[in-house]
């Protein structure tokens, strides 16, 4: 697979008048005037009209799948041979021709490619934008998550634990005189724990290191938050376990929180709430029919 994000920079407002194809008219005290079209950058119709345009990019894509998320585009093409690497091209060719007649612009400089794949040799080859090659990266920041070419996340995980941890820290000497546990909780779910579960039904860890490390983060938050309502730690006069102090605090442990999340998904994914065909065909497709021949349906 190879992602390409893109960013385009600027609107042909007179294209967009041409495709809407209304002509509006001012009456007013019996006087008929023709109203100037176009309409003001950053008003609510400009991101309409732009969207009007970019959803039309899908026409021109014939050989790989195309996802669009505001003014950000990303085209993938499962390669197994040099010529799945020339459709590729020819559906970014197309782009191009595309963009052109819009008179929409690429910003070739954020233009990136990145294969994901779990070989040693890859199939190599050098993508163009209007004759420019697409820079290769070995990772990419896709709303607010980290992907790398292997598919491991341990890097996003290592990040987001390494910031919660600076964040629960400036909570801790902010907060040093608050005697309001609720506000405190209330902080920390607010600034850390949504933080460190942003995402979660893709990365959540499979290594239970990783999930150690994880639920240490809120660990270190029970402990400080224990010892301001009790006035000791909990280590000291008696140790208090991790569970019961988060039991008493009536709150779940992360790696819990993130079952349910999944599980959660899982149900949109089969109720339809969730817009994944795909994933919901891959979940299925390896359930074994229910063989009924061996079952008496007969009340004995």
């Amino acid at each position: 697979m190879r992602p390409f994000s893109s960013r385009v920079k600027s609107t042909n407002h007179n294209r967009c008048s041409k495709i809407i194809n209304h002509l509006s008219w001012v009456y007013t005290k019996r006087f008929i005037c023709e109203e100037n079209p176009g309409t003001p950058q950053g008003s609510k119709l400009s991101n309409f009209f732009f969207l009007m345009l970019v959803n039309s990019v899908v026409k021109v894509v014939k050989h790989s799948h195309i996802t669009l998320f505001a003014d950000d585009m990303k085209i993938m093409h499962k390669i197994e041979s040099i010529n799945d690497c020339h459709k590729l091209q020819s559906d970014l060719d197309s782009i191009c021709c595309w963009a052109n007649e819009l008179g929409l612009k690429f910003n070739v400089q954020k233009c990136e490619q990145m294969t994901y794949s779990h070989k040693r040799n890859n199939i190599s080859f050098n993508y163009t934008i209007n004759n420019s090659h697409l820079q290769i990266i070995d990772q990419k920041k896709d709303l607010g998550i980290k992907f790398t070419p292997n598919m491991s996340f341990n890097t996003h995980v290592e990040n987001c634990i390494s910031s919660c941890n600076k964040i629960l820290g400036l909570i801790k000497r902010s907060c040093k005189h608050m005697t309001d546990p609720d506000a405190l909780l209330q902080l920390y779910q607010g600034l850390v724990r949504s933080k460190l579960e942003y995402g979660a039904v893709l990365w959540d860890p499979e290594n239970n290191l990783w999930t150690h490390k994880i639920e240490a983060v809120q660990y270190r938050f029970v402990k400080y938050l224990f010892h301001k309502e009790n006035g000791f730690y909990p280590v000291y006069p008696e140790h208090i376990s991790y569970l019961e102090m988060c039991e008493a605090l009536q709150l779940l442990t992360l790696r819990s929180r993130r079952k349910i999340q999944k599980m959660i998904h899982l149900y949109k994914l089969t109720k339809g709430s969730v817009d994944s065909f795909h994933l919901f065909d891959e979940m299925t497709k390896n359930i074994l029919p229910m063989d009924l021949h061996h079952y008496s349906t007969r009340h004995r």
